[in-house]
């Protein structure tokens, strides 16, 4: 077999080896993905949609970690990131949709949040990490679009992937629940709370955001 053909039948074997191997990944990643969805559901069926109340004060800077950086597209269909978006601004609003049923979780939180602070930066990121269930978010973008108001969408990302290790560095354990953080001018994270709303957790929120702004 001459070097031509020698050279061809390892390209070809080698492809045929990298396919399989991203099978075995993305077979791994369903079973991954299967498994964290049972153990999300069966803690929201002991604890309910609060897992705990967000705290009435700040964390220490010194205890807070840096907002992750998640790339999206935007719904003018431009792709940009979390820092991006939070860079030189005294205090953002970062919040995470996995499922439908974190939608009114977080709305909970923006709109006392954009009453109080008109003109708060709030970034928004729907991401879907099942790959299997990725189309339909595609499908369901110009409603998404229709929904969010115009002057939202150039913050509202939508990101297609795992995420899993961007989570579990600012300890987002379960997918099912909405999520939003605080974040200082240096990236930090210096405020969490999850699932719908409770009054004192708002309270807490726009204290937090006054503080964060002086």
């Amino acid at each position: 077999m001459g070097p031509v053909a020698q050279k061809f039948r390892s390209g070809v074997l080698s492809s045929v080896l990298d396919s399989d191997k991203n099978e075995e990944e993305r077979l791994e990643l369903m079973e991954g993905f299967k498994k964290g969805n049972f153990d999300d559901i069966k803690e929201l069926s002991k604890k309910g949609l609060k897992l705990w109340t967000a705290p009435m004060k700040l964390t220490a800077p010194s205890s807070s970690p840096l907002m992750v950086n998640i790339e999206g597209k935007s719904l003018l269909g431009v792709k940009t990131d979390i820092h991006t978006l939070i860079k030189h601004k005294d205090v953002s609003l970062v919040t995470f949709v996995f499922t439908a049923l974190g939608e009114p979780h977080v709305k909970s939180y923006m709109t006392p949040f954009l009453e109080a602070f008109p003109e708060g930066n709030v970034i928004q990121m729907n991401i879907e990490e099942e790959w299997t269930k990725s189309w339909a978010l595609a499908l369901f973008e110009p409603f998404i679009r229709f929904k969010v108001p115009e002057k939202q969408r150039a913050q509202y990302l939508i990101k297609r992937g795992s995420v899993l290790k961007e989570r579990t560095k600012i300890k987002m354990d379960n997918r099912l629940l909405g999520w939003v953080h605080l974040v200082d001018r240096e990236g930090r994270v210096r405020w969490t709370a999850h699932g719908p709303a409770k009054d004192e957790e708002i309270q807490a929120l726009i204290a937090n955001t006054k503080l964060l702004m002086a």
